[in-house]
């Protein structure tokens, strides 16, 4: 089969390559090609499909990678949206806690100045009441000499 792919692609009619040592070994070399090399014109479109099917195979394996590739970009997306989710509600909670313990402590500093001024109205009406009590004593020990030298 070699030869006769070889003497139809490049006759020897003694015209032309074919009758020449150059047109000798260029049909040789493509004989070898066609015959030897390839398995024929069936080898070249077995070689032709071997390389479409790997082509193929390795599309498909790219849009596979591509797809896992997607997949783990949006899970990790999504873990670092949880996180921040996370971090937000952790520093809510830390605010709401915060703003709590300011207004506990304000109460504390109310009731503090209220006890103080509260003991501080107490001491003056102790004061007062011993006041009064001294200058009724004054009065009623004033009182019976003023009576006695009237009588």
């Amino acid at each position: 089969m070699t030869d006769e792919i070889t003497h139809t692609i490049l006759p020897n009619s003694g015209s032309g390559w074919g009758g020449t040592a150059l047109g000798a070994g260029f049909g040789g070399l493509i004989g070898s090609w066609l015959g030897n090399g390839f398995g024929g014109f069936g080898g070249i479109n077995s070689s032709i499909d071997r390389g479409i099917g790997a082509l193929n195979l390795n599309i498909a394996d790219q849009g596979a990678q591509s797809r896992l590739q997607a997949q783990e970009l949006a899970a990790q997306q999504q873990s670092c949206c949880c996180s921040v989710l996370r971090a937000i509600e952790q520093e809510g909670c830390a605010n709401r806690e915060l703003q709590r313990e300011i207004q506990t402590q304000a109460l504390r500093d109310v009731l503090t100045t209220t006890q103080a001024e509260n003991a501080a109205l107490k001491s003056q009406i102790f004061q007062t009441a011993a006041m009064a009590q001294q200058t009724a004593t004054i009065i009623n020990a004033l009182k019976p000499a003023t009576t006695a030298a009237a009588g």
